[in-house]
């Protein structure tokens, strides 16, 4: 078996048998953690944000030890300033050690994939990073109106100086119109370098009050 393939099955077979007993306990260790913002919103009665568990396999192929989180804000018809340190799109990644990393941007997830995917070894890999962070970044575009989709025959790899690059698109099926067109840069160790985006999203009419 390849050495990223055998990487990948223990990466999710541990984080389950870790959780096996408390198949929720990523959630629980988000609650808790979201529990000060709750407490804050709650003193002004203002409404909680959506939480929903992004269940993904490929997402899970590459972060086995992580389960992940959209926590949104909507903005519409009447918007709700999120109490600190949320943001109106938060991504939160629980880790199964029970560590809990929140990610706003796309520096921020940049960041992430630096530090936390596994090195690529051939074009395929690059293509599963690829699919992974477009579905990921697609959750900070999110308004609770948009529908996305990641077309994986879109995404293309090519080789760059001693390196690989490989790009994809998010495309707007529903709510808007437009896309965002991503690119990753892996080095010479196939870890990610760096990440560029072009985008020229626009909604179509929100409801109002």
């Amino acid at each position: 078996m390849p050495v990223r393939g055998y990487l990948w099955m223990m990466a999710l077979l541990l984080p389950m048998a870790a959780m096996a007993d408390e198949p929720d306990a990523s959630r629980l260790v988000l609650d808790r953690w979201l529990a000060p913002a709750a407490a804050e919103l709650a003193k002004h009665n203002a409404p909680a944000p959506q939480v929903e568990a992004l269940a993904d396999d490929a997402i899970q192929r590459e972060f086995g030890a992580y389960r992940f989180y959209a926590v949104r804000f909507g903005g519409y018809p009447e918007g709700v300033r999120p109490p600190a340190p949320l943001k109106m799109n938060n991504l939160i990644a629980v880790s199964s050690s029970g560590s809990v990393t929140q990610v706003t941007n796309e520096r921020q997830l940049e960041g992430f994939f630096q530090s936390q995917a596994e090195p690529i070894r051939q074009a395929a890999d690059a293509k599963i990073v690829m699919h992974v962070w477009l579905t990921l970044l697609k959750e900070l575009r999110q308004d609770g109106f948009y529908r996305f989709s990641v077309p994986d025959e879109m995404i293309t790899v090519g080789a760059t100086g001693a390196g690989i690059t490989a790009s994809g698109k998010v495309v707007v099926s529903k709510g808007g119109t437009g896309q965002i067109d991503a690119t990753l840069t892996f080095g010479i160790d196939g870890r990610v370098e760096m990440t560029t985006l072009g985008e020229n999203v626009m909604p179509d009419a929100r409801p109002v009050r």
